[in-house]
């Protein structure tokens, strides 16, 4: 059928003139482009292949397709070579820049026409030279610097300025802001810097509260309303560009040597040149990167709309529509990518990948380690036991992530899906993030496995893999692993190293999985022929639309269930400089350690720091031999992080579980995976220093018994840090943790990475993930992005809109998406 009708378009802007203060000096006007949308050439389009007569692969100008492009997906040709040149490489900057400004366009990276379309605002601000103030008021406006004063004293200064607003005048704002910096010298030359920018006749725009003070003759204009700040009062640098002509203001980033009002008149120009490459003209339709019939339904804006509005909206609600509908798209390309990656996953590439990784369904061995266990499983730990089973029967190879709470047990679903595998004849990988974590899973894996009672021979073997080993070491473990003696390798990223060659491996287990990324799991996946199933394991949960948003691709699992006989886990937040709490929480640990329980003390730090940002945060090293001899003299010690040495790491984890040492001084390194039932107490210094996840994962480490468990969090920072951290005291599902801690950090530090964009992902620059209305259109966009691969029949492949795949090769939003189309010619 004819693609529908694009949406209605906005009513044309219409364009009030400002007055400016009468001894402005006029300046050149670079007016916005136009947004109006080609609808008379794309009707006539439509017109010609609702009658047929349209030939589109016959006309001039038609893209090649099928060529250096690879096979694989099948789509449809619809755009002229200019549109396709432009989604193959995001188009030339243009002639409209000097040579001079292209230089400076390439150092601050910003290489083609796309890339700096694609440098979104970061806000937006309405300036108007004539604004009414009223008392109480939030304002945004403008005026003319009449005079500016800045004072200086130790790490303080003061900034004052009084400004002339209004199209007469007819306002004075007095500006009086102090400011604290990091020492002196930092205060006076940036004050200085301040007085220098915001110079006598220069433009200021202000944002903030407004109170009145009492009229009085201030300006050579006469006498003139006076206005002061109440609270902060945001500043900034407006050039008359922006002063004549723009009612909204849109604010970038800056990057590299380019300043916010650089980026005004350059992206002006290039929607100039934007505008050339998408327009359709009489024979082809306007550019379009989401389908037509995907844009018509959400009521989304075109494209070439959107990229306009964006930058340069005539209205608040303009704005709000361009940002939706680029927020949508940013989202549809990241869905369609991650079930293209599935497909391409799950679709066999030849006899061998057609046969897959089959388990059977019912195992001897799984059996009779079920029956060895010394608990049974909870509801759910079976039914997603039975889950993984279930998928992992044939081709194609599973891809599953597991999710659960602290002490859920997710560790031993994981070992019984192993079991089933091995049972079937194949090797198993078991990738951890740290040392500590993998050694513990290897001696996990022994202990079980010898528990199950088999003879010598048949018992499987288990193998350790870690980068710092020995050459000799390492070379008997690449050998087992080759011939198939190791039946189970467990390890860290080593396990991802080109000179592993598995026999048969049959089922990869990554555990903490958001420590890994795209590519590392790729990597474990590719080490067979045909590729093993792979059961990805979070200890953090992630809420839903963060795990649509970085692991679309793979079929989601819960374990919410604790088992039978936890305690819920007491917890307390002190302000550390409170002496008195503080000693408080270490007593508790000490008469813990005196009824034969242990405990941990967590630092953010190994060694002290002498960065200012640092300086007053506690260190494990330094705090080590200072608990020994303080609040813990007595009770036997051990130092625990990540700069130790293999041995060293191994000896004081094996000296805390043989009860040797009864507290565990540390870092984060024991936030994962360390599993002491013995373990009742943990004091976490500086809390502050930690996200809400990664401070549940630490109080994790206690209550995996049925003794009661207390967990301490000392804050060292201010009121906000107090209260933040306070949430924990009521907070003790993971889920709702993890909710918490994403609104209050950004999905991008949640996930531990600082990244571009706003969600943690360098494709998604306008999304955020905190917003409802984001998490809505994230749904909506995972759902018409499904469509094409619903229902597949076997050997088919989607079809997708050339623009589409071809936006996906350019830029793929997440990493070694493997996108092979072949376009067929539209008919």
């Amino acid at each position: 059928p004819p693609p529908p009708s694009p949406p209605p378009l906005p009513k044309a802007r219409q364009q009030q003139p400002i007055q400016l203060p009468r001894d402005l000096p006029p300046a050149e006007v670079i007016r916005p482009p136009k947004t109006a949308h080609d609808q008379e050439a794309f009707a006539k389009v439509v017109l010609q292949e609702e009658e047929g007569k349209s030939d589109i692969s016959k006309q001039e100008g038609v893209a090649e397709v099928g060529t250096g492009v690879g096979v694989g997906i099948e789509g449809k040709s619809r755009l002229s070579q200019k549109q396709v040149d432009f989604l193959k490489s995001g188009g030339a900057i243009g002639s409209a820049f000097t040579a001079l400004q292209k230089d400076a366009l390439e150092q601050a990276g910003f290489n083609t026409l796309a890339s700096l379309l694609q440098h979104y605002p970061r806000e937006y601000l309405l300036y108007t030279a004539n604004s009414a103030f009223e008392e109480g008021e939030y304002v945004c406006s403008q005026g003319t610097v009449e005079y500016v004063k800045v004072f200086s004293k130790s790490n303080r200064g003061l900034f004052e300025a009084r400004v002339v607003a209004g199209g007469y005048g007819e306002h004075i704002v007095n500006i009086k802001q102090w400011f604290h910096f990091r020492d002196s010298r930092l205060a006076y030359s940036a004050l200085r810097g301040m007085k220098a920018k915001f110079a006598v006749g220069s433009i200021m725009a202000f944002k903030g509260k407004l109170k009145m003070q009492n009229p009085q003759p201030l300006s050579v204009r006469g006498k003139a309303t006076s206005w002061e700040f109440v609270g902060k009062v945001e500043m900034t640098l407006l050039d008359d560009f922006i002063a004549l002509e723009s009612e909204i203001l849109p604010v970038y980033p800056t990057r590299g040597p380019l300043k916010s009002s650089h980026f005004n008149r350059s992206i002006a120009k290039s929607l100039l040149a934007f505008d050339k490459v998408v327009e359709g003209g009489d024979t082809w339709a306007e550019l379009e990167v989401l389908p037509l019939d995907v844009v018509s339904e959400f009521g989304l804006m075109s494209y070439r709309e959107a990229m306009h509005a964006i930058h340069f909206p005539a209205s608040w609600e303009e704005k709000e529509r361009a940002r939706r509908r680029l927020v949508f798209q940013e989202l549809f390309l990241l869905q369609t990518a991650l079930m293209l990656r599935r497909h391409q996953l799950q679709t066999p590439k030849n006899n061998v990948d057609a046969k897959g990784v089959n388990v059977a369904a019912e195992s001897v061995l799984l059996d009779r380690a079920m029956e060895k266990l010394p608990y049974q499983l909870t509801q759910s730990q079976s039914k997603v036991l039975g889950e993984i089973i279930a998928d992992m029967a044939g081709c194609p190879p599973m891809m599953r992530l597991l999710q659960g709470d602290v002490g859920t047990g997710k560790t031993i679903v994981a070992i019984l899906a192993m079991v089933s595998v091995m049972d079937s004849g194949w090797q198993c990988a078991f990738m951890a993030p740290t040392e500590i974590l993998a050694m513990q899973h290897a001696e996990k894996l022994r202990v079980f496995l010898d528990s199950l009672g088999l003879p010598e021979d048949e018992t499987p073997k288990v193998a350790f893999l870690t980068g710092s080993m020995r050459a000799a070491q390492r070379r008997e473990v690449l050998e087992s692993i080759a011939d198939g003696s190791t039946a189970i390798l467990v390890g860290t990223h080593a396990l991802i190293s080109s000179d592993i060659q598995f026999k048969k491996l049959g089922l990869a287990v990554i555990d903490e999985q958001h420590k890994f990324g795209v590519e590392q799991r790729s990597k474990l996946q590719s080490k067979n022929q045909p590729p093993p199933h792979l059961l990805s394991m979070s200890a953090t949960p992630i809420p839903r639309t963060l795990a649509l948003t970085l692991y679309g691709e793979m079929a989601l699992s819960y374990i919410d269930e604790v088992p039978p006989g936890r305690l819920p886990i007491k917890t307390v937040v002190y302000k550390q400089k409170n002496e008195e709490d503080r000693q408080h929480a270490y007593e508790t640990l000490r008469r813990e350690t005196l009824r034969g329980n242990k405990g941990f003390v967590v630092f953010p730090l190994i060694d002290e720091s002498e960065s200012d940002d640092f300086k007053l945060i506690k260190a494990a090293e330094a705090s080590f031999e200072d608990i020994q001899n303080g609040e813990l003299e007595g009770v036997p010690c051990g130092l625990l992080h990540g700069r130790l040495q293999g041995t060293e790491k191994l000896e004081a984890q094996e000296d805390f579980i043989a009860g040797r040492t009864q507290v565990l001084v540390a870092t984060a390194v024991i936030e994962v995976g360390v599993d002491i039932p013995e373990a009742t107490v943990i004091i976490v210094e500086n809390a502050e220093r930690f996200g809400l996840a990664q401070l549940h994962q630490l109080r994790g480490r206690v209550g995996r018994s049925d003794r009661p468990s207390q967990c301490f969090f000392l804050t060292g920072g201010g009121e906000s840090s107090f209260a933040k951290i306070r949430h924990m005291e009521t907070l003790d599902n993971g889920f709702a943790v993890s909710e918490m801690d994403m609104v209050l950090r950004g999905p991008g530090d949640f996930i531990g990475t600082k990244q571009a964009g706003q969600s943690g992902l360098p494709s998604l620059q306008l999304t955020d993930m905190k917003s409802q209305e984001d998490r809505q259109t994230l749904e909506m966009a995972r759902t018409a992005a499904a469509r094409p691969f619903a229902s597949l029949k076997e050997g088919r492949q989607p079809e997708l809109e050339q623009s589409l795949l071809l936006q996906l090769e350019s830029q793929p939003p997440i990493p070694l998406l493997d996108v092979t189309p072949t376009f067929l010619q539209f008919e």
